[in-house]
Parts: C-alpha cells; sequence; structure tokens
C-alpha cells in the first residue's frame, strides 16, 4: 500500500494526529512472507508528500521479497540441519542394532563397486579384521566356485531390478 498524502488519504484517517506530531506525510507498506504467508509489513514512513516514486517503491518492494526469500531460507535451513541430526540419530541406531545383533553384512553396490563389510562378517568367515580388503574382487574370492554361477545370476537380477535385495 502506498499513500503519497498521508494527511489526505480517508484511510489513514484513525492515525492523523500520530502522523502530525510525527511529521508523517507519506507511507508505504510492503507484505513480508514466510512459506507464503503474510507474516509482517516493511512499512516505511516520509515527511515529504508525494516521496514514494516508482523508482522507490520497486527498491522498497525487492527489499520486501529478499527479506521474505531469507525468512524461508532459514526455515529451509533449520529443517535441512533437524533432518541431518535425525539422520544422524537414526545411523547410530542402526549401527548399535548391527553390531548387537552378532550378524554380519556385506554391502556391495554393484553399480558403483562400492564394498561394504560388518567386523562381524569378517569374523564370521574365519579371518581377522583388515586381513581382508573391502573390495569386490576381494570378497568374490571368498565364493566357493561351485556357488559362483548361482551368485552371479542373484547378482544379475538385483543389477538388472529385478531384486532390490538379496541374501545368499
Amino acid at each position: 500500500y502506498i499513500c503519497n498524502d498521508f494527511l489526505g488519504d480517508p484511510v489513514t484517517t484513525p492515525w492523523r494526529a500520530a502522523a502530525l506530531r510525527n511529521g508523517i506525510n507519506s507511507s508505504a507498506a510492503f507484505p513480508l512472507k514466510h512459506e507464503e504467508q503474510i507474516i509482517g509489513v516493511l512499512k516505511v514512513y516520509a515527511d515529504q508528500k508525494e516521496f514514494f516514486d516508482q523508482e522507490i517503491i520497486d527498491l522498497l518492494q525487492e527489499m520486501a521479497v529478499n527479506i521474505s526469500f531469507a525468512l524461508n531460507y532459514y526455515s529451509r535451513e533449520e529443517r535441512r540441519c533437524k533432518a541431518e541430526e535425525a539422520l544422524r540419530e537414526s545411523e547410530e541406531r542402526l549401527k548399535l542394532v548391527l553390531e548387537g545383533s552378532y550378524d554380519g553384512y556385506c554391502d556391495w553396490n554393484i553399480s558403483n563397486g562400492v564394498v561394504k563389510v560388518s567386523r562381524r562378517y569378517i569374523k564370521m568367515l574365519g579371518y581377522a579384521v583388515g586381513e581382508i580388503a573391502p573390495t569386490a574382487s576381494a570378497i568374490r574370492k571368498l565364493i566357493h566356485p561351485e556357488d559362483l554361477p548361482r551368485v552371479y545370476s542373484i547378482l544379475d537380477d538385483e543389477s538388472t531390478g529385478i531384486l532390490s535385495a538379496f541374501e545368499i
């Protein structure tokens, strides 16, 4: 809302006495939004009539948009930080469950070749931690030659999307 004659605008009648005391002759108000809701107003007063020309209006409008953007960014950042913390807590719980279950796991991402194995998995196979490198080639060497065709068939099904996970 732009009012370039505060004392002559019928909308401002309730505030005229205060405007006279404070030398206000023009005013402008621009909405501040947070997640599409108006939560405040950037209110600017001037002591001159007709103070707010298009250049000043555009500048103040841009300021209000930038403040709104900052409010939204802050909220998104706060939600992201909370989500990251929740993920860290969830990962920690999963780690504790896996370590406490005495189950071993080998997670082999076929598409990028990354292999992750638990300490328990290595111990279950009768090796010491660090004795076997967590690589695809090292894990392949652990598979009995007679089991290779069945394992490769399951891996092919997983890599083509027929299976999303498997257990051997």
